[in-house]
């Protein structure tokens, strides 16, 4: 099942062109390199097989590009792990330049597999914000058993009222130009349900479609023994909640149970002090951000695009999600993300975490 896109166009004609013409570097030169300029980069999978992201959706990146991109940043820009320049911040020292952190979200079980070696041969800190609950049991992620369900029916529309009772179109085509973009709105719908009935509703629709038996794109997670692997590597963790939840829709004894639980397991598996959070989704607003600081983290990543400058706004971190692709797309990212001039076209790399 292979999408082919004006944006994979663009990806693979448009960037190498303007790269080789040099339009890139000069972007990044004006607007991304920079002595208190702090770039945050996020993942979620590093896969080795295409066919292990069938729908393109932005979380998983090959596991050669993954190492391409690590080897850029490595030679053009200084390495430093969150809780590092985070430290660094409170204390009232500059960021080295061009400083540049490296961030997993989630807790997939490839980041140990493949991601860690790469880095530890360029010798590149990194933080994984680590989803907790379910996390000894092998439990997958809703959103995966979701890609799996839509990948593998033989259904040819799904009715979606159950989801969202007036919606104007009751049904939604799953044939191959239609499966991506019914894929992506169930998504979103599932996130606009109550917290404690996103598993429910997973698994009526599974039913729906007429899916009973878990399948292969159901991401193996982290386990308990691999978190305090992690930690004895030298990578820094951090929570990600326990359920990996929309907080704004939390009430605040809920909200304060999601990043004490979380945070307390990682503290106890890893045995080093977690600082730093991950809003799930990128989902947070005042509220959430005052909990999270209340509960003592020092600094909290979302999912908005950009380069963090001074002053940094240590609860609301922005990252760039990287592409799936070679180097030119990258560095358009980048400099795109760091508000250069408009690129020729947009590619939002990373919709959602």
């Amino acid at each position: 099942m292979d999408y082919i896109t004006g944006k994979n166009v663009i990806k693979g004609i448009a960037s190498p062109a303007l790269d080789f013409c040099g339009v890139y570097d000069a972007m990044l030169s004006r607007r991304v390199f920079g002595q208190s300029n702090w770039l945050i980069l996020m993942y979620h999978r590093v896969i080795d097989l295409p066919e292990a992201d069938p729908f393109r959706l932005g979380m998983c990146i090959g596991k050669r590009r993954f190492a391409e991109q690590i080897e850029y940043h490595t030679r053009h820009f200084t390495p430093i792990s969150l809780g590092d320049a985070a430290a660094r911040i409170r204390a009232g020292k500059p960021l080295p330049r061009n400083a540049v952190s490296i961030t997993f979200d989630d807790g997939y079980r490839d980041f140990k597999e493949a991601a860690l070696p790469v880095l530890k041969h360029y010798q590149c800190p990194s933080t994984v914000f680590v989803t907790t609950g379910g996390l000894q049991e092998g439990e997958s992620f809703w959103w995966d058993r979701v890609i799996d369900a839509v990948a593998t029916t033989n259904r040819k529309q799904v009715d979606i009222r159950f989801l969202a009772p007036g919606a104007p179109v009751g049904e939604l085509p799953l044939t191959p130009r239609h499966r991506r973009r019914t894929l992506t709105h169930l998504q979103n719908l599932l996130w606009e349900q109550p917290p404690e009935r996103i598993d429910e509703m997973v698994e009526r629709l599974r039913e729906q479609l007429g899916v009973t038996v878990d399948g292969s794109l159901q991401a193996p997670r982290l386990r308990h023994a691999d978190i305090g692997a992690l930690a004895r590597e030298g990578v820094e963790l951090g929570a990600h909640c326990e359920r990996h939840v929309d907080m704004r829709r939390l009430s605040v004894d809920e909200c304060q149970h999601e990043l004490e639980a979380s945070r307390r397991l990682l503290q106890e598996l890893s045995g080093q002090p977690v600082d730093g959070f991950a809003y799930p989704g990128g989902r947070e607003n005042s509220r959430v951000r005052k909990l999270v600081a209340r509960a003592g983290f020092t600094y909290a990543t979302g999912t908005t695009r950009g380069l963090n400058r001074q002053p940094y706004d240590m609860l609301s971190l922005q990252r760039v999600g990287m592409p799936d692709s070679a180097i030119s797309d990258y560095k358009r990212c980048l400099a795109d993300a760091a508000g250069a001039a408009p690129s020729p076209v947009r590619f939002e790399s990373i919709p959602w975490s």
